[in-house]
């Protein structure tokens, strides 16, 4: 289906026309992955050492399909942060928080190979793309500038480059997907460069056959989300305890109300984290949201 919205007889199975994995990136670049509007708040906890840090992030994605083959996306993301720390001084606790948008993402992708069948599909696809410094990176807490982790942004134009893998056949999908973050740095400090690798899988319960393109369609999903981050510098110097490896387990639910609207969630829980110096270990990260096409 071409992003106009003009149907292909090779997609003319609603199959092709929903199925998506919620964390992974598809290598689709048609309907729901090709031209709609993607709004989702997700819920980050991670603790460690007697401190706390809660993150609340709701963002509205945007994508347009510029020709069947290839679209240009947009995330605008809008950050809470807290953390709670023993004070330094040894008098309880303190808290720590920041507000405000965080780097807008823009995003590319190319579709280089698709082969199309009767309720089958198999694609592949470019990414590529930027983080723009629209973050701040300068708020204070009780008069005090707050360590660069808790500002909303970084700073720093952040190109991403990748690529991503689907297959679907019948009520099965498997989408992959790895993307390198070369992270430039502002101010003196730069974050370490980062590798994120998904594979998704997704399961159509509900119905085992489309009657109608009207139907209530019911996903399960299940990816696994490994994320790579180097040491953080500052001034030039290594910062020894950021950076490492952390691996999450997704499981995760799409209600499809209709042909124009998807709702979706899912919970990220740590299943390894391999990680350097002391550093606030994941709990979990719950996302919700939906998708409705344009």
């Amino acid at each position: 289906m071409p992003a106009s919205g003009a149907k292909s007889s090779a997609s003319s199975d609603p199959a092709l026309k929903y199925d998506d994995t919620i964390v992974t990136i598809s290598a689709r670049t048609q309907d729901f992955s090709g031209q709609g509007l993607i709004p989702r708040i997700a819920h980050l906890r991670r603790s460690g050492r007697g401190s706390t840090l809660s993150v609340w992030e709701g963002s509205v994605g945007a994508v347009y399909g510029i020709d069947e083959a290839t679209t240009i996306s947009l995330r605008v993301p809008y950050l809470s942060k807290s953390l709670r720390q023993p004070d330094p001084g040894g008098s309880g606790m303190r808290t720590l928080t920041s507000e405000g948008f965080g780097d807008v993402l823009v995003m590319g992708k190319r579709r280089l190979f698709q082969e199309l069948g009767p309720a089958r599909t198999t694609e592949a696809s470019l990414l590529f793309g930027v983080e723009v410094p629209t973050g701040s990176t300068s708020q204070r807490d009780a008069g005090m500038r707050l360590p660069r982790p808790l500002q909303p942004g970084s700073g720093s134009w952040d190109p991403t480059f990748g690529g991503a893998f689907t297959r679907l056949d019948g009520r099965w999908l498997v989408n992959a997907d790895a993307l390198v973050k070369f992270n430039t740095g502002a101010n003196g400090y730069r974050f370490g460069h980062q590798l994120r690798m998904d594979i998704g899988a997704q399961y159509r319960l509900i119905p085992a056959k489309y009657e109608r393109f009207d139907e209530t369609t019911v996903n399960l999903v299940l990816e696994a989300n490994a994320r790579y981050a180097g040491m953080d510098r500052a001034s030039g110097v290594i910062q020894s305890n950021t950076g490492g490896w952390r691996l999450f387990l997704t499981p995760g639910v799409q209600v499809i109300a209709n042909e124009n609207l998807l709702f979706e969630a899912a919970v990220q829980v740590p299943v390894l984290q391999d990680l350097n110096g002391t550093q606030l270990r994941d709990e979990y990260t719950v996302i919700v949201g939906l998708r409705a096409l344009f």
